[in-house]
């Protein structure tokens, strides 16, 4: 759980751009998260991000971001997605996706996908 976080990175050497998002240079803000970790091991993941909310100084806020995820090396979910920003909403019931690793590799040819319940509003600025 995290309340009133703040993180900031600066890669000195990279230019600056005043009001836009740039990777070199962030400066995030009341960070407001709620994770859950239920399992985490060489072959799977089970998370549950209950809440996650921050301003970054370009601009960019996220209101609500929450799902649950799960996932092994046969298939993934993610579940109850909800993303509300400044200007854009989406959210789904369901994301499905199977697929099948060789040499330990993912094998892109075998990515099957089903969507479940997507809504989406998005309005870029």
């Amino acid at each position: 759980m995290i309340r009133h976080g703040n993180i900031k990175y600066d890669c000195l050497d990279a230019p600056t751009t005043p009001n836009r998002l740039n990777l070199n240079h962030i400066n995030v803000s009341d960070i407001s998260s709620y994770l859950i970790l239920n399992k985490l091991d060489d072959t799977s993941m089970w998370a549950d991000l209950r809440a996650l909310a921050f301003k970054e100084a370009s601009g960019l806020e996220v209101k609500q971001l929450a799902f649950e995820l799960k996932a092994n090396q046969q298939q993934a979910s993610l579940r109850d997605f909800i993303f509300d920003g400044t200007n854009s909403k989406i959210a789904l019931k369901e994301l499905l996706t199977t697929y099948t690793f060789n040499n330990k590799k993912l094998d892109l040819n075998t990515l099957r996908y089903t969507i479940k319940d997507f809504k989406a509003a998005i309005k870029p600025s």
